[in-house]
């Protein structure tokens, strides 16, 4: 009985993730949205700002989000009104929704800097955005603790995700 009894929660502990290469996307992100232990790693793209890869779509030769994302603005409200933590006068707002559309093809610009920093220099490239990418499904196996100084994931598998044109 005992034996028995120990079987039975060894197989729910087994169907808890059952998360496989062979899902569809749907499922898989369902999966890892209900379950806290599970995550995507890889599934990031720039569009100005980091969002999800299954957030945008492909127009011609730019990235479009599917759904809007909020638009902020810096507005000065005086120190009386300012509700944030430094109490400069200045406060970050929302003033509405925007669809971000973004290049596939885009310049970065980063510093250089020589000799200590003294010598500096603006070095530009450019950076094309991978339409095709694998993702990482990874489930957590060891939390931050006074131990370990971060979360300890497994990579389960990875699947390859292209991102849709759209309708």
């Amino acid at each position: 009985m005992k034996n028995l009894l120990i079987a039975v929660i060894a197989m729910a502990s087994l169907s808890t993730f059952a998360a496989d290469e062979y899902q569809s996307w749907a499922e898989l992100k369902s999966e890892v949205s209900n379950n806290s232990k599970l995550s995507f790693e890889g599934a990031g793209v720039f569009v100005g700002k980091t969002i999800s890869r299954f957030d945008v779509c492909v127009e011609g030769q730019n990235l479009k989000t599917v759904k809007p994302y909020p638009k902020y603005e810096r507005v000065y409200v005086g120190r009386n009104h300012d509700s944030d933590s430094n109490r400069d006068g200045y406060m970050t707002i929302q003033t509405g929704t925007e669809i971000i559309e973004y290049p596939l093809t885009w310049t970065n610009s980063f510093r250089k800097c020589n000799n200590q920093g003294k010598k500096c220099r603006m070095v530009y490239t450019e950076v094309t955005t991978q339409l095709v990418k694998d993702i990482s499904v990874k489930k957590l196996v060891r939390k931050f603790n006074r131990d370990s100084r971060k979360n300890v994931y497994k990579t389960l598998f990875k699947k390859s995700y292209e991102i849709p044109a759209c309708n």
